[in-house]
């Protein structure tokens, strides 16, 4: 079968959806409050947690109870690592693209609550901290799960963001030291569309 002709098999169940959906389109803003974790073969560390700050926009389509939310956030990570009491600051920003889908669990009318899950690719964009910058990995994925309260206009979201992979990576000799982030992120969307 040709691309043209799976192009038009698909156009003709994506346009029927289309018109019976619901966009929202809006931007956003939130807390994180960082949890760090680490693995290290020889280095015995230990890590504090941060508060920091997320923001950037939304797109969500809601057929019937289902709903696909795509986003894009600038997120600052931190939090500070010991080490033999040397402290170095962990601070640094990262481009985040969530992707959830979201069932609606309960409509009261003017409340709507929602339950989603995801992943979320990130982008490492500036070390602003005391790590290594050359140690920093341009990439790295965290698995998402939470809870949407929408009311007219506004959106908010309790999230989890577990981290699947590493942010830091450091190569020793015969070991190695990796550091991770995870965020519970509470955020306000104002719904433009």
């Amino acid at each position: 079968m040709s691309l043209y002709k799976i192009s038009f098999v698909i156009l003709l169940f994506v346009i029927p959806t289309a018109l019976t959906a619901q966009v929202n389109i809006g931007i956003k803003a939130g807390a994180n409050y960082n949890f760090n974790g680490f693995s290290s073969d020889s280095l015995n560390l230990s890590l504090d947690n941060a508060v920091s700050y997320s923001g950037g926009a939304f797109v969500r389509v809601k057929i019937k109870k289902i709903s696909l939310q795509a986003e894009g956030l600038f997120l600052s990570r931190k939090g500070q690592v010991s080490n033999a009491g040397v402290n170095k600051n962990i601070n640094f920003y990262s481009f985040d693209l969530p992707l959830l889908i979201g069932y609606k669990i309960m409509d009261l009318k003017v409340l709507k609550i929602r339950i989603n899950a995801g992943i979320i690719p990130s982008y490492t964009i500036k070390n602003l901290g005391d790590l290594d910058e050359a140690n920093f990995e341009d990439s790295f994925y965290s698995a998402a799960a939470g809870v949407s309260l929408d009311i007219p206009l506004f959106l908010f979201d309790l999230r989890y963001q577990g981290a699947i992979g590493d942010y830091y990576s450091l190569q020793h000799i015969n070991s190695s030291t990796t550091l991770t982030n995870s965020l519970l992120t509470l955020s306000v969307a104002w719904k433009i569309l």
